[in-house]
């Protein structure tokens, strides 16, 4: 009797363990299934479908989750075409991207007016831009992300906040801060650039040793070098955009019309001409313009065929290095001409949804946030990669640019119209 006592606590004992074993490994794959449930949705939120249906099959729900994309996908579009009406295009060309109705951002884009056309290529002009060493990004919180060989502290922009605008010029970046005031840092920068009692600003340009800003007012104010006429802007009124390279300057008129100043030995200045224009680029010693009905013109040195741009069509943004310009699409692909610019270095880039050309490279910003990159004589082979090798210079072939925890996210808070105050 008691021998069976016994046997009959041992499997009671053995009963229970397995009973809490197998009440631990639910309790495990319940806490399991709502992680990657948690993950799915905050995913699916942000509109990353893909990573989202990745992890709600992991939480055991795929099926439900093919069904939510499905339905979701009429009210993101919807909120797609709401965003594209009420100028925040980047916003909306991330819901498109995430639609199977792309192409109606293109349609959207093939038929705006000549206004939305410009502040379309206003907004995808805000948020990179290149040097000769250098590429800064704008998060949607108004920081700064830097990468560069930092030799004259061009990337001390750590503290930086409430940016809503960046450019970079040779050895110093300049930042645009939500209350129209400058901020700049570089080599120099304190005694150089006395850019700190600046106010009403509404955009800043850099060129190599000169900085030019935009007032609300439509006027543009100038500091740094003046070697070749850079400050004769003091007649210019009712600009809108401007831009600057090397050692001039140009400016955009509401009519589409342009007007430019400083060094014109290759003919970077002869702009007098352009009508129905939205956009504006000055590369080294030539000028790029966007027009209104997505074609190109250009002017100036024309030695590795950066000019050679009369057959873009579709172009919704611009942007003009040293030697090589690069053209956004409305498809969110990117052309590109000048030196060594071999197409197929780019040919896989999509969703791109920002550019901007360096001296020697060329960066562009996905719609998910993360960031291609390229040298214009180094083919990169996976695109995939955001870690990539940064070549200073022939000498210097080990340094290396991190792009892989850029993330930057394009909500709308980033269209800053240029309207005149009373």
């Amino acid at each position: 009797m008691k021998r069976h006592k016994r046997d009959i606590i041992i499997v009671l004992i053995f009963l229970s363990v397995f009973i809490i074993f197998g009440l631990m490994i639910i309790i495990v794959q319940f806490s399991l299934n709502a992680y990657h449930y948690s993950k799915a949705k905050s995913a699916f939120e942000h509109c990353h479908y893909d990573k989202a249906i990745t992890e709600f099959e992991k939480a055991g729900t795929y099926k439900d989750t093919i069904q939510m994309i499905s339905k979701s996908r009429s009210l993101l579009y919807a909120q797609a075409v709401s965003d594209f009406e009420n100028g925040n295009y980047i916003a909306a060309q991330k819901k498109f991207s995430n639609t199977d109705r792309y192409s109606d951002w293109m349609s959207l884009i093939q038929n705006s007016t000549r206004k939305k056309r410009y502040e379309i290529a206003s907004e995808c002009g805000k948020y990179l831009s290149s040097g000769y060493d250098v590429t800064v990004g704008l998060k949607s919180d108004g920081t700064v992300l830097a990468i560069s060989q930092n030799n004259n502290c061009q990337c001390s922009v750590s503290d930086w906040y409430n940016i809503v605008a960046l450019s970079v010029g040779t050895g110093y970046i300049i930042g645009l801060k939500s209350d129209e005031t400058v901020v700049v840092d570089g080599y120099y920068c304190k005694d150089k650039y006395d850019v700190f009692d600046w106010r009403d600003i509404v955009a800043v340009s850099a060129g190599n040793n000169h900085i030019v800003g935009l007032r609300s007012n439509g006027t543009v104010i100038t500091i740094g070098n003046n070697k070749y006429g850079e400050y004769d802007t003091l007649d210019w009124r009712d600009i809108v955009a401007i831009s600057a390279r090397a050692t001039h300057i140009v400016a955009l008129k509401p009519d589409g019309t342009v007007v430019a100043v400083g060094d014109n030995r290759d003919g970077q200045c002869e702009v007098s001409g352009w009508r129905d224009i939205v956009a504006i680029s000055a590369g080294t010693y030539y000028t790029v313009g966007l027009k209104s009905d997505g074609t190109v013109i250009a002017t100036g040195g024309n030695w590795y065929g950066q000019c050679d741009v009369s057959g873009w069509r579709d172009i919704v943004a611009i942007s003009a290095g040293a030697s090589h310009t690069v053209g956004l699409k409305s498809n969110g692909t990117v052309l590109v001409v000048g030196y060594n610019s071999d197409q197929s270095k780019i040919s896989d880039w999509h969703n791109i949804v920002a550019i901007s050309a360096g001296n020697n490279h060329t960066v562009g910003l996905k719609s998910d946030g993360t960031i291609v990159f390229v040298r214009c004589d180094q083919n990169i082979n996976n695109w995939q990669d955001t870690v990539v090798t940064w070549v200073k210079n022939k000498r210097t072939t080990n340094n290396r640019a991190d792009f892989s925890d850029w993330q930057i996210d394009w909500l709308p808070m980033l269209m800053r119209k240029f309207e005149q105050k009373p």
